[in-house]
């Protein structure tokens, strides 16, 4: 049964660790410079319209309505981070919608510095629409810039509370991805769907569709690291996937469990029976 309060907890304390990840990352003294240089570009270009404002109020306005982006961005992100974390729309996509949906309220507050009469002979929608274009891209710059930057720091948060969501590629759902904590664990190119874990001494090695990876962990902690009976634990060093199963077979009265990639492994006496009774009500589900 689906704990939904434990459910919203995970996701509250997923929004409080994102934001307060970005909030440390966005006012850093890296980040900081970096919007400030881009904040500049209207005292240093100065566009048609621009040419009569104060320099002090083109550098001043940019780089408080900057922050305002950031702050509203840090607040509003996680939010939808967290609430569209459906293993289809990768983190970065909802990161530039945040911050793209400040634009238009940048660019009215932009342009009300500019003189009136600059509009008698420029329209003032086709200018409010440039100028949206154009701070929509710089801000998305920026924000991308960060996000490489960062991507190791959320996307480990990411992983850590189960977010179906991935920092620039589509989460693998649970159909193609057995695992969600195991799964953190594991180097990017080795995770995916989980065909089998091995116990090797104090090491367990972990079985996917992308490879094969070493961590240190005890069979039982690794087990308790991915999704709940997406497997069974067919002897006391051996934990394999259900859609990894193939069948069972038996080598001088000893049970052995063909896996549908080949590989053979021991079952215990006691796990036999199940498995053989639950591959074959499996088949005929599917028969």
């Amino acid at each position: 049964m689906l704990n939904l309060k434990a459910l919203t907890q995970r996701e509250n304390e997923a929004k409080k660790e994102l934001r307060a990840f970005s909030v440390r990352m966005a006012f850093s003294p890296y980040f900081s410079i970096l919007v400030i240089l881009t904040s500049l570009r209207f005292a240093l270009l100065q566009p048609a319209g621009f040419e009569q404002i104060h320099t002090y109020t083109l550098v001043y306005v940019p780089i408080s309505i900057s922050y305002a982006q950031i702050t509203f961005a840090l607040w509003f992100l996680p939010i939808v981070a967290v609430r569209l974390a459906t293993g289809k729309i990768p983190f970065f996509l909802i990161a530039l919608t945040a911050v793209a949906l400040t634009t238009p309220v940048e660019a009215a507050i932009i342009l009300s510095l500019v003189p009136k009469a600059h509009f008698l002979s420029h329209s003032y929608l086709s200018t409010f629409v440039g100028v949206t274009l154009s701070e929509a891209v710089v801000a998305c710059s920026v924000a991308m810039i960060f996000l490489v930057i960062r991507e190791s720091g959320f996307q480990e948060i990411i992983d850590k509370y189960g977010l179906e969501i991935g920092l620039f590629r589509p989460f693998q759902t649970q159909t193609t991805c057995q695992a969600e904590e195991l799964q953190a664990l594991l180097s990017r190119p080795v995770q995916g769907r989980i065909r089998h874990i091995v116990a090797d001494n104090k090491y367990v090695l972990v079985t996917t569709e992308n490879g094969t990876q070493l961590l240190a962990l005890s069979l039982t902690a690794a087990i308790d690291r991915v999704i709940p009976n997406s497997g069974l634990r067919v002897h006391r060093s051996v934990w394999i996937a259900w859609s990894n199963m193939g069948r069972v077979i038996y080598e001088n009265g000893n049970p052995r469990l063909i896996t549908k990639t080949g590989d053979v492994f021991p079952v215990s006496r006691k796990n036999a029976a199940v498995l053989k009774r639950k591959l074959e009500q499996n088949l005929q589900e599917t028969g």
